[in-house]
């Protein structure tokens, strides 16, 4: 096998996005339609935040499709423990929302259908916040924490909440009084 050098991250990724377009667009070769899918899949979880936003605004790529690559992601990644809380069907119907407010022709925000995982020291009221910790594991917060509610209002999904760094559950038992502030 041939190996390239001097390839950035960024270089390796838009070659590979080219050949999975070249795939897109007609490319008889001898791959089965299903490694052909994973190609495109593999592109999309691929995106950063700013090309995934662009291509869900002018509707490249629903939001329901994205969402639904990026949960199969977060699903081959299941042993890592990164997801405290990973509400699939609520990520998905909150993609469906986005595709139809697209559709629509209303303003869109510019985070528009971007679903974004929070740290589970953030409140988010529609999920419980533990902070990581098995004593908070029931707390359900009153209302989001001003950083999710800008996201919301900037058209971002909050997907769900990943396990925070331990030194932030370890700051708030160490400091007993001392709330930690994410």
């Amino acid at each position: 096998m041939t190996e390239i050098h001097g390839l950035s991250r960024r270089e390796f990724i838009a070659l590979a996005s080219a050949s999975a377009m070249a795939a897109a667009a007609g490319w008889r070769g001898e791959k089965p339609m299903a490694e052909r899918t994973e190609a495109a899949k593999s592109e999309l979880v691929g995106l950063s935040a700013v090309d995934a936003v662009a291509k869900l605004r002018n509707g490249e790529v629903s939001a329901e499709r994205y969402a639904a690559a990026l949960l199969e992601r977060c699903q081959q990644g299941k042993a890592l423990n990164a997801f405290i809380t990973l509400p699939q069907e609520r990520v998905l119907e909150a993609a469906r929302a986005a595709d139809v407010l697209r559709g629509s022709g209303a303003k869109l925000g510019p985070l528009h259908g971007l679903p974004i995982p929070v740290k589970d020291s953030v409140n988010t009221k529609d999920m419980p916040t533990t902070g990581g910790t098995p004593a908070l594991r029931n707390f359900r917060p009153k209302e989001d924490a001003p950083i999710v509610r800008a996201l919301l209002a900037a058209g971002g999904r909050c997907s769900g909440e990943d396990e925070p760094a331990r030194i932030v559950v370890r700051m708030d038992e160490q400091q007993p009084g001392v709330r930690c502030r994410t």
